[in-house]
């Protein structure tokens, strides 16, 4: 919302066609950003009592994310199994733009291996089952936390205890209300297994690792 000090005023935008101002008139009003940054910035000028003020606004897509394991959440794995996982918090990237009222979506892909799984996964495919609904972002946290998405990723992976891994290379959409999404980024996640039965996983900055012995723990919300 931008407010005219002077009260009541006349507003203009500049270019007019990128996003909208919702009146031309009055002492305040919203303008509604476009879903893309076709046109990086808009212009908008307030004239009243006889007096002027400009404001020069930066639209801006999201342009990464960041993954945290979820405070005070168990890992998933499974005693005596080369199994791993964890509860991840996501946040939408640059930290200093909200991206609330947006929401994404991740494409499905299949796993490329490597080691002792490079031939499993060249033969059959194997996607990580990503939701099929848009899933909305909700505002930053703070100043520098980026925004949080409201929901979470459950990040997990079993295999056997061999030298080798597998990882996703999946595309990341944003979308704004009903809008067309758009791929902005192509984020990985990643699992390495050993031949001692320690598994490590990992995406977005997160991650979490798991020894073959290491006791069970799963956390509720897988």
């Amino acid at each position: 919302m931008l407010t005219y000090s002077l009260g009541s005023a006349t507003w203009t935008q500049n270019p007019a066609t990128v996003g909208n101002l919702s009146s031309t008139s009055g002492a305040s009003v919203t303008y509604t950003a476009p879903d893309r940054a076709d046109t990086p910035t808009v212009t908008i000028t307030a004239t009243g009592g006889g007096c002027s003020a400009t404001i020069t606004l930066t639209i801006v897509e999201p342009s990464n994310i960041r993954i945290d394991r979820r405070p005070g959440t168990l890992g998933n794995h499974t005693q005596g199994s080369a199994s791993v996982g964890f509860i991840g918090d996501i946040f939408f990237l640059p930290a200093d733009v909200s991206f609330e009222n947006c929401s994404y979506l991740e494409d499905e892909v299949d796993a490329v291996g490597t080691g002792c799984f490079q031939q499993y996964y060249a033969t059959n495919h194997v996607g990580h089952h990503p939701n099929t609904s848009p899933i909305p972002i909700g505002p930053p946290v703070s100043d520098t936390s980026g925004s949080k998405v409201n929901g979470f990723d459950k990040i997990a992976a079993s295999g056997s205890s061999c030298d080798g891994g597998w990882s996703w290379s999946i595309p990341w959409r944003f979308q704004v209300g009903s809008g067309t999404s758009k791929v902005f980024r192509t984020v990985d996640q990643v699992v390495s297994i050993n031949a001692a039965g320690r598994a490590e996983i990992s995406k977005a900055g997160g991650s979490n690792a798991s020894n073959r012995n290491d006791a069970t723990e799963v956390d509720p919300l897988f």
